[in-house]
């Protein structure tokens, strides 16, 4: 799909409703297993990857570490940003 899904797409795609698809989404235990698989099958098909900046703006975290480093071309600095990055 060229454009982002909206979880409402998503939800409609699905069958369910938005709450339903959150909590699938938020792997939430309370959705039974055939209305997860129809969710995640949407997913699927939509290439669904939720809004980082909209689940942030909501939960008030944005999973996010800023780094300032005078120069990148210590070794030490470098390696130590490299293993931040992949953490």
């Amino acid at each position: 799909m060229n454009k982002k899904s909206t979880i409402r797409e998503l939800a409609a795609a699905a069958g369910v409703s938005v709450g339903t698809a959150s909590r699938v989404i938020n792997n939430h235990s309370n959705v039974g297993e055939a209305v997860r698989q129809k969710v995640l099958d949407a997913i699927d098909r939509l290439e669904f990857m939720p809004d980082s900046a909209a689940q942030s703006m909501r939960g008030g975290a944005t999973r996010s570490v800023g780094i300032i480093i005078r120069d990148i071309t210590v070794p030490a600095l470098a390696s130590f940003t490299r293993a931040a990055q992949d953490t």
